[in-house]
């Protein structure tokens, strides 16, 4: 609030855009956020408080980082033959439009997971797949895994593809490499 009462009195009334101007500049050229500051070529060091305090490094206060959310996912690879269980992702939001494995929120056991298959198909087999992370700039995700192998298709909210066709053909983002790699393994 002080400095910007400073930065107000000091501010010239017949041309305003050319002092904000000059302030940038000196930001940009003299004063370099993360940097060193360059006092000793810098026309406003006299006047400047954090110089004459010795505090240059100091400033501009930055707010702190926001703590990314994170979401945790347990991804099911379902697998039929040759065939993998896929979805489309919704149109809008995160990855829009994309291709994803099925999977449930939060971590589940083994027995959850196999819970959740047992209302969509008979007979299937449950193995567990490693752990994965996958950091967004704004959000992280823990995943556990299960493949699931069944003898015959079954209903959900995912249609089964060839591996291959997969690979080649559907945007299958980065996000799920570690589970991709099933695909290579049939």
């Amino acid at each position: 609030r002080r400095m910007e009462e400073t930065v107000l009195a000091a501010m010239p009334e017949e041309d305003p855009g050319l002092f904000n101007e000059a302030l940038m500049e000196l930001g940009e050229r003299i004063c370099l956020p993360g940097g060193a500051a360059d006092c000793g070529n810098c026309p406003a060091a006299a006047s400047c408080k954090a110089h004459a305090a010795g505090k240059e490094e100091a400033f501009p206060v930055r707010p702190g980082k926001k703590a990314r959310k994170v979401e945790r996912k347990t991804v099911l690879v379902i697998s039929c033959g040759h065939r993998f269980a896929i979805r489309k992702r919704p149109g809008k939001g995160l990855l829009a439009g994309t291709y994803e494995f099925p999977w449930l929120p939060g971590h589940r056991s083994r027995r959850e997971a196999a819970d959740f298959m047992s209302r969509h198909c008979q007979k299937f087999e449950v193995s567990e797949l490693p752990e994965a992370r996958h950091v967004f700039t704004h959000l992280e995700w823990e995943m556990t895994g299960y493949r699931i192998t069944l003898p015959e298709e079954c209903s959900g909210d995912w249609y089964f593809e060839e591996a291959e066709v997969i690979l080649r053909e559907c945007s299958l983002p980065s996000a799920w490499r570690t589970y991709a790699s099933e695909l290579w393994k049939h």
